[in-house]
């Protein structure tokens, strides 16, 4: 549903994929609304509803009159299956991704139309992401944020315009505020056999779209004006919460990842169980005598070596998920 009289095609599309998530969705479009736009601006905003059981669809629809809605639904249950249906719902010359907990700072999407202006070589953009938080951060993740800030989706690489590079890690934008050319965009969808659904715990799904456009040949900038806050509830404030997202990430990377070799015990190889067992040591050990920066990077160390495992024994005994291409 657009806005009335929107005929020529829009210069940029927000797109924004949720689910469940209605207060936290409006709270997003809220600053959306408050946003700075150049006069002449020629935008939409699709929102892609993944099949919510909530008042989300009450909440987009009050918001018409606000804002250049295209509301879209999918069914299809999973983050990737909504991103490519904004994808194919898009019109805009550069889709500028967030996300339903976000807030976008008021400079926001005047950072990413200088920046298309001033790079019309550059496919793929990004910018800082601050974490924010609903409720009282605990004392150990106070001591120790460098060591798991990741997990709450803080990512802050430069205060300067820098290459974006597929290596090392860490020199890629995340999925909660990064901005690309549609061209290239509809060229590479998002990869169904990665993203969460309730059947899997996989992420990093723009991560490895991101990496495709770039060895493709495609350039990449950092803009540190395109500013974000991400929402963390109060869910995300405990250590399950932390174990959690690191297992996610072990098991996101054995899945997309090759056989390993190795002589085998209860059908994984040897050398992994060792690491488990030397990782989680580790860990016990430092939460005893060190500090919550030493401890916390010992429990990522070993959460995502347990999350590997786990994916190794479900790829043995259960079989590997076989998800259609796109």
């Amino acid at each position: 549903m657009a806005n009335p009289g929107e005929t020529a095609d829009p210069h940029v599309t927000v797109a924004i994929c949720t689910w469940n998530r209605a207060q936290s969705l409006a709270r997003t479009l809220d600053s959306l609304v408050a946003m700075k736009k150049p006069p002449g601006l020629h935008w939409e905003v699709v929102i892609v509803d993944n099949n919510s059981t909530d008042t989300t669809a009450q909440c987009i629809q009050s918001y018409v009159t606000q804002l250049p809605v295209v509301s879209v639904f999918e069914k299809q249950a999973g983050v990737v299956y909504a991103r490519n249906a904004a994808i194919r719902n898009s019109r805009g010359k550069y889709i500028l991704w967030t996300d339903d907990d976000v807030v976008v700072q008021e400079d926001w999407l005047i950072a990413y139309l200088d920046a298309f202006e001033r790079h019309p070589q550059v496919a793929l953009f990004g910018g800082p992401i601050y974490a924010d938080f609903e409720g009282q951060v605990p004392t150990w993740l106070e001591k120790g944020w460098e060591a798991v800030k990741i997990a709450y989706c803080h990512n802050d690489m430069s205060d300067e315009e820098i290459p974006l590079v597929e290596h090392p890690p860490g020199f890629l934008p995340y999925g909660a505020n990064f901005a690309i050319r549609s061209i290239e965009q509809k060229k590479e969808l998002f990869d169904l056999r990665l993203g969460y659904m309730p059947s899997r715990p996989y992420i990093a799904e723009e991560t490895g779209m991101m990496k495709k456009v770039l060895s493709s040949g495609a350039k990449g900038m950092w803009i540190p004006a395109a500013r974000v806050r991400h929402i963390n509830g109060q869910d995300r404030l405990t250590l399950k919460y932390v174990r959690g997202y690191y297992e996610r990430q072990g098991r996101t990377w054995k899945a997309s990842g090759p056989s390993l070799p190795g002589r085998r015990f209860f059908g994984s190889p040897l050398w992994l169980w060792r690491q488990v067992i030397e990782s989680g040591a580790q860990y016990f050990y430092a939460r005893i005598f060190n500090e919550p920066s030493v401890w916390l990077t010992k429990l990522a160390t070993y959460s995502v070596k347990r999350g590997y495992l786990k994916e190794v024994r479900l790829e043995r005994f259960g079989g590997p998920i076989k998800i259609s291409q796109v």
